[in-house]
């Protein structure tokens, strides 16, 4: 029962930053960079990288064409690599749908 009560806790705490726009763990997500106090800001640049990708996926390419679309553009990833991996693309699309 304590571990459900705990895990419904960090859910919630989770949650709430998130809401903030505060980094919740792990790499900072295409589209924001992190600021001096640790929330996220849109990065306009990568915004609109997002945006292509999104109106890419919704006239039927594929994750690997969207891939060589953004490479064609000289996009960069947030790495700074010309390469575009599919799985890239595929979370950039399920975070922001």
């Amino acid at each position: 029962m304590e571990r459900c009560i705990i895990g419904e806790r960090t859910k919630a705490a989770l949650s709430h930053k998130r809401s903030r726009n505060e980094k919740t763990g792990g790499d900072v997500p295409y589209g924001y960079d992190l600021n001096p106090a640790g929330m996220l800001i849109k990065n306009d640049n990568e915004q609109k990288v997002i945006q292509i990708t999104r109106n890419l996926n919704r006239d039927g390419y594929s994750l690997r064409k969207i891939c060589r679309e953004l490479e064609k553009k000289g996009h960069k990833t947030k790495r700074g690599n010309d390469l575009w991996h599919p799985q890239t693309i595929s979370s950039i699309l399920k975070r922001h749908d």
